[in-house]
């Protein structure tokens, strides 16, 4: 009898241990395909914010006309010499809609898009939040309706750029998310 109640001890003891290391096996798992996804979305988004700040730095070089044409919470349209090369080129960022993505399960993100000379976007990036806010030259907000004329917008000193992106799969039971954010002050206008 003791002989059995031994063999059922171990029996459920080693089932125990093989309940723990199946759990921690897929604890390791979850942060492993966490930690996946997070990097790859996080070299997205650097590549992405390179370009961003590398335009908007740039905002007004060589132009003597109006710098900045549009300037609205969710797109930014500029003039700049960007690749130096002595033509004024316009540069244009922008969001589409949710539905302009569809092969993703994420319902919030979308693409933003940058448009240079009116040709097709070269370079686009998922993201479910971008927002630009505008400040004079006292680093006080503008408010967004009054840069609908051009002497408003001429007014414009510094950019403080929002961006959030989402995995556009789950990773457990979420989607990963990394945010940027930078004010950035052009020297041109």
């Amino acid at each position: 009898m003791s002989d059995f109640i031994d063999l059922i001890g171990s029996f459920v003891v080693g089932s125990i241990v093989i309940l723990i290391v199946a759990n921690m096996n897929i604890t390791i798992n979850t942060a492993a395909a966490e930690n996946l996804y997070s990097g790859v979305l996080q070299r997205n988004v650097t590549s992405t914010t390179d370009l961003i700040e590398h335009d908007l730095y740039k905002i007004g070089y060589r132009i003597t006309g109006n710098k900045i044409s549009v300037a609205d919470s969710n797109q930014v349209k500029f003039w700049s010499d960007i690749d130096n090369d002595g033509t004024s080129d316009e540069i244009h960022y922008f969001c589409g809609d949710t539905t302009s993505l569809n092969g993703t399960t994420n319902p919030d993100d979308y693409l933003l898009m940058r448009i240079q000379n009116n040709q097709k976007p070269g370079t686009s990036i998922s993201v479910v939040d971008f927002k630009v806010t505008y400040f004079d030259s006292l680093a006080k907000e503008i408010d967004y309706k009054s840069l609908v004329s051009q002497s408003s917008r001429d007014r414009i000193r510094s950019l403080r750029v929002r961006i959030k992106c989402e995995t556009d799969g789950y990773v457990d039971d979420h989607f990963e998310a990394v945010e940027w954010e930078k004010t950035i002050k052009p020297k041109n206008i």
